[in-house]
């Protein structure tokens, strides 16, 4: 809850700031740019798929999508951090479901176990244990792949606990007297418009924190996926990444219609 505060009060830090002029209204062409190259993939996998191809081919594929969305993950300035921190990019039902501006490494992680057929939630270790051995499918996670993938789980949800926490400790920081005294206009001696410059001078190295806050998260991501690959097989990612995108298809179609 305490990182869903920040998020709405970044966005209110932002439209304060669009009003100097100092940042643009960039609203989502960045998201909309990485969206049309993730469907080019999802659109390859499934040739590949219909090809009955060798596991070498959706391993280029995979490789060619996770190099472009490290590209797509590069944060240029703190304006555009904060943008992607207040979810300025997405419709209300897509930040329902984010973190730090995107996507939560360790729920990556229980759609991957769902997507191969596991319920990491619902059932019990033995039981887990016992379906794991029984099945032969290819898009069922194998039992040493189970606790891999836990492992990994803890690792990305307690990375996630420490920058939730170090976000919360930088909104802090932002909400002093000085910065809330100029939000709420309550500093009546001095012109609005030169409250909210002086504002934009006031927050710049705290926003700086924020960039560094995100290209954190960001690196969480980037490694939880290279270490998915090195867990399941591509074919298996291959088969995640076309459920991942379905389900986004899905969040985002809600969203724009509402």
């Amino acid at each position: 809850m305490q990182l869903e505060g920040s998020k709405f009060y970044f966005h209110y830090i932002r439209c304060k700031l669009l009003q100097t002029g100092g940042i643009g209204n960039t609203k989502r062409s960045s998201r909309d740019t990485w969206w049309n190259l993730w469907q080019q993939y999802v659109d390859r996998l499934r040739d590949v798929m219909k090809s009955n191809s060798a596991e070498t081919e959706y391993e280029k594929i995979i490789i060619d999508c996770l190099d472009a969305y490290k590209r797509h993950l590069h944060v240029a300035t703190s304006d555009e951090a904060l943008t992607i921190l207040a979810g300025d990019e997405c419709t209300l039902i897509q930040n329902a479901f984010m973190w730090m501006g995107r996507w939560r490494p360790s729920s990556a992680i229980v759609f991957v176990l769902s997507r191969m057929g596991f319920d990491s939630v619902q059932a019990t270790k033995d039981h887990c244990e016992a379906a794991v051995a029984c099945s032969s499918s290819s898009s069922t996670v194998k039992e040493k792949q189970l606790t891999c993938l836990r492992a990994l789980q803890k690792e990305a949800f307690q990375a996630e606990a420490r920058i939730s926490d170090e976000v919360a400790a930088v909104q802090m920081l932002l909400a002093d007297q000085d910065a809330l005294d100029i939000l709420h206009g309550r500093n009546s001696e001095s012109d609005g418009y030169d409250d909210l410059i002086h504002l934009r001078q006031l927050l710049h190295v705290k926003l700086g924190e924020l960039k560094v806050l995100l290209q954190k998260a960001d690196e969480l991501r980037l490694h939880t996926l290279t270490n998915l690959l090195t867990i399941i097989s591509s074919r298996q990612a291959a088969s995640c990444l076309i459920g991942a995108f379905e389900l986004m298809f899905v969040i985002r179609s809600l969203g724009d219609s509402i």
